[in-house]
């Protein structure tokens, strides 16, 4: 039980201290967030906090921070949507006809102005309504999309603090990663040095952990800095040997690979080099993320540093294309490594 316990705990704290990260300077930024998700697929368990939908998903296999941001209303633009207004301001644009409300189709939401413009449906009259605070788009489902004011989206926000928001959710793991090692050199001194090792086919992380009394912070503080370097120089060693060597299938590891792996580091080794492991993931991921590929944080790093060199933003379509296209990419590495773990486990 306490290793399934433990594989649990490992993707929680990779997905939820990652998008945690995200979420937190979002906030700090004043960036309205929709819904901050752990997990993927289908809900289990959500609620409202703070304006923010919280939510838990079936599949523990990422998570996702969604931003308020200027494309948020062009699903439904140039589509028949009903409206309801008070005292010339509208308050409330439906997907389905509701009580007191009329048929026109929508043209543009205007956050910067805070205005909507709609034409009527026989093309003749186009007009413009101020939206109220409390405005929302109302689906068929009754979930509800705020119309919100510019400043709180994300697109306002300058191209720092949209760099710090990316950079938030590596940073986050980086520093959990420090905290773990830092937390077992307290916890166990400097003694005698012994080992600990976590072997993923070729590639071997080999961990040197100390348990003499009275070893003092300034000990543990280095130690831990040294440890999680360590960690990183490891990921990159081995990555450099995945993308450059001939043998990939024995070099990576996806999903399964890492349910087996956490599984029995903690069976075979016991709880200490499991909280190694999960420092050494939680490292992987977050330079992982960094990498500039679409996508991934690194890649949206990559499109503001353009923005800034540029003075202009890429296009929203044509970004959502290239992240898109980024997006399948990783699907498909995640199906090719989840494959060769179920070859490799039946070998």
């Amino acid at each position: 039980m306490i290793e399934v316990i433990a594989v649990i705990f490992l993707f929680l704290s990779m997905v939820t201290l990652h998008e945690l990260g995200h979420l937190i300077l979002a906030k700090r930024a004043g960036v309205y967030c929709h819904e901050f998700s752990v997990g993927m697929g289908p809900k289990l368990y959500g609620f409202n906090f703070r304006n923010t939908y919280y939510s838990f998903r079936i599949l523990p296999i990422g998570g996702f921070l969604r931003m308020a941001g200027r494309d948020d209303w062009s699903y439904w633009y140039n589509k028949t949507v009903y409206i309801h207004h008070t005292n010339g301001m509208l308050s409330d644009i439906y997907e389905v006809q509701n009580k007191n409300s009329y048929p026109v189709n929508l043209i543009k939401v205007d956050p910067k102005a805070g205005n909507v413009t709609f034409r009527s449906l026989d093309q003749t009259d186009e007009y413009t309504l101020k939206f109220l605070p409390s405005a929302s788009i109302v689906t068929a489902r009754n979930s509800r999309y705020p119309l919100l004011p510019d400043h709180v989206l994300f697109q306002s926000k300058t191209i720092s603090q949209r760099i710090c928001i990316f950079a938030a959710g590596p940073l986050a793991n980086l520093v959990f990663s420090f905290f773990i090692v830092l937390g077992i050199l307290f916890s166990i001194g400097m003694p005698e040095k012994s080992t600990v090792v976590i072997k993923q086919d070729k590639l071997e992380s080999h961990t040197n952990i100390t348990s003499q009394e009275g070893s003092g912070s300034a000990y543990s503080l280095k130690n831990g800095i040294k440890e999680t370097y360590s960690h990183e120089s490891l990921f990159i060693n081995g990555f450099k040997r995945t993308v450059i060597g001939d043998d990939i299938q024995h070099k990576t590891i996806g999903p399964a690979g890492l349910i087996m792996e956490s599984y029995y580091t903690v069976k075979e080794q016991g709880l200490k080099a499991f909280l190694v492991w999960v420092s050494i993931i939680n490292m992987y991921l977050a330079i992982f993320n960094l990498l500039p590929f679409p996508a991934l944080d690194g890649g949206r790093i990559f499109f503001l540093i353009l923005e800034a060199i540029r003075r202009k933003p890429m296009e929203s379509s044509k970004e959502s294309l290239i992240n898109l296209a980024g997006s399948i990419v990783l699907v498909l590495l995640m199906v090719a490594t989840t494959w060769s773990d179920i070859h490799n486990f039946l070998a």
